[in-house]
């Protein structure tokens, strides 16, 4: 459990150092990144499962998508700003080995976070 924790506040970290440089000083606007990978990960996936199992919830599939990244949401916001948590976050600066390997996890974290939408699903769309 506490490496998840330590991945995320990884991911969170870098993303607050890429929004403020971007100009973006907000604290949230690193959170809501988080959450909309979280959201490309869990809709593509589920959107995913249900054209393997030939099922025709999709609408449904949506709604418990976006209640999934409402509860993910919830945790995270809970985590990083309402306990101020953001701060001691940004103050350690933590890495995992270097800071170059940190920001290739970030990357490689919102590339697999964005490709079950939009590279898995329209191939298991073509098997269908």
């Amino acid at each position: 459990m506490k490496k998840i924790v330590k991945f995320l506040d990884v991911i969170y970290y870098n993303l607050y150092l890429f929004f403020k440089k971007t100009g973006e000083i907000e604290e949230s606007a690193a959170l809501f990144a988080m959450v909309f990978c979280f959201e490309f990960m869990i809709s593509g996936i589920l959107l995913s499962v249900c054209e393997i199992l030939n099922v025709n919830l999709k609408s449904n599939i949506l709604y418990i998508g976006f209640v999934l990244v409402l509860i993910i949401w919830f945790l995270l916001e809970l985590r990083y700003l309402r306990k101020d948590k953001y701060m001691s976050i940004v103050r350690k600066k933590p890495i995992i080995k270097s800071k170059r390997f940190s920001k290739i996890i970030t990357i490689v974290f919102i590339i697999l976070s964005i490709l079950p939408l939009f590279v898995l699903l329209p191939i298991v769309s073509l098997f269908r």
